[in-house]
């Protein structure tokens, strides 16, 4: 089963929130963080690849959050 497959499979099937979306995205970011600066701790651009890796984490964050305030803005009752 390749990963869009399983988008798929867990948008249709499984509802899962936005929040434990954002918590999961969350915690994978943490376990890449942690697994790139045990690995790149000895490059000479290891500071300009965490500041990287840090903004793409928050922008991903920032991301699926107004995704899910306009969920639930389209969701209420008019």
């Amino acid at each position: 089963m390749n990963f869009f497959a399983f988008v798929t499979f867990i948008k249709f099937n499984i509802h899962i929130s936005m929040k434990n979306i954002l918590l999961i995205n969350a915690i994978v970011w943490a376990a890449v963080l942690l697994i790139a600066s045990w690995m790149f701790k000895d490059d000479p651009n290891y500071k300009y690849f965490f500041g990287v890796l840090v903004f793409a984490a928050g922008f991903t964050n920032s991301v699926i959050h107004s995704a899910s305030k306009r969920r639930r803005e389209s969701s209420c009752l008019k």
